[in-house]
């Protein structure tokens, strides 16, 4: 769980995860935050540490605050502004927001991430 903490000490207070490991450069792009969320949420079903559920729920905040745009969701912000840094909306992205937001739900209402194997299927990266 290094790497888990590693990434999440890279996150402030939107929740959402810097994508870069240089300190410098400060952005967060939508698919890496959809990834982490959706794996901070086995996490917590795993080892039932509240910590992973609540940093699960600041980034699908923080996707639907930042990422929002008029026609969908941008594909990449500004991780200190909190801005859009192109105006790009990529199809794709909003297929993996929509994959988020269906396993996100499923999970609240009670269903496991591993035991229900639509869930289980929908929750995998690849």
């Amino acid at each position: 769980m290094a790497i888990t903490e590693f990434w999440l000490k890279r996150s402030n207070y939107s929740g959402l995860i810097n994508d870069t490991v240089y300190d410098d450069e400060w952005y967060s792009v939508l698919d890496s935050n959809v990834d982490f969320c959706i794996n901070l949420l086995k996490l917590y079903e795993k080892t039932e540490q509240e910590y992973y559920h609540d940093k699960a729920e600041m980034i699908v905040e923080g996707i639907v605050k930042y990422f929002k745009a008029r026609y969908g969701y941008y594909w990449k912000i500004d991780t200190k502004q909190l801005k859009p840094l192109t105006s790009k909306i990529e199809t794709k992205y909003l297929g993996l927001l929509i994959k988020l937001f269906v396993v996100y739900v499923e999970f609240k209402r009670g269903k496991s991430l591993f035991k229900d194997s639509i869930l289980r299927n929908l929750a995998r990266d690849r």
